[in-house]
């Protein structure tokens, strides 16, 4: 999953409630320095930008029973 939209990415992170005791949730600055990875396995995207919950939900259950096909 990601948001290729910076600026509501940065909204999504500044605005998150956390809803696990005593987890502190990282601030946007962490966000932009945390060191990333990328796979060296292939990777399937969804891009989270300007869809609904639903959407993303949709398409990621699309390509999970392409795969199973």
């Amino acid at each position: 999953m990601v948001c290729s939209n910076r600026t509501e990415h940065r909204r999504r992170v500044e605005t998150r409630d956390g809803d696990i005791a005593g987890l502190r949730l990282p601030n946007w600055e962490s966000v932009t320095a945390h060191d990333y990875t990328p796979w060296s396995t292939p990777v399937v995207t969804i891009d989270t930008a300007g869809r609904t919950v639903e959407a993303c939900l949709t398409q990621l259950l699309s390509l999970i029973n392409a795969v199973r096909s």
